[in-house]
């Protein structure tokens, strides 16, 4: 696991005059996120024995003492904007632009025309309804052309 010093995650004055807000703010987000892993695992640890998470609550309850006396600030008195900051690391957006999604049309999806699937009955009323024409390949009549004789011979005979 890795530890951190106290130069890590208090600011050097001397460093906050040559850093901007910006650096602050990132270097506040960076051990935020260490110090979440660090209980986090911690947490993992103790869980498994009941003494080792009564010692991490007495632990933690007396480094809240510590730090901030009897008075621990409570979520509810948080700012709303505040809490969601603090647990996206983000600021909120004044103005948000979402986009509609592009459409897309995809090949042998269902189709929009209203067109319903025919049965085999109706495709062989619809074929024999339709006029005949003369192959140029086999000279006969049918529902085939030179294009794809061979493939309509080769049907009729099996």
């Amino acid at each position: 696991m890795e530890m951190f010093d106290e130069a890590q995650v208090h600011n050097d004055p001397s460093e906050e005059s040559s850093t901007s807000a910006d650096s602050q703010i990132d270097a506040k987000r960076a051990v935020a996120t260490k110090l979440h892993s660090l209980y986090f695992h911690l947490f993992q640890r103790a869980q498994s024995n009941a003494d080792d998470m009564f010692a991490l609550f007495d632990g933690m309850e007396e480094l809240s003492h510590k730090l901030f006396g009897d008075t621990v600030p409570s979520v509810s008195s948080m700012g709303k904007a505040q809490s969601i900051e603090n647990l996206y690391g983000l600021a909120r957006p004044s103005v948000v632009t979402v986009h509609p999604p592009n459409v897309v049309s995809t090949k042998g999806s269902g189709s929009t025309s209203g067109k319903r699937i025919q049965s085999s009955l109706e495709k062989a009323i619809i074929l024999q309804n339709k006029p005949k024409r003369r192959c140029a390949k086999c000279r006969e009549m049918g529902h085939h052309d030179a294009r794809n004789c061979g493939r309509e011979k080769g049907k009729s005979t099996m």
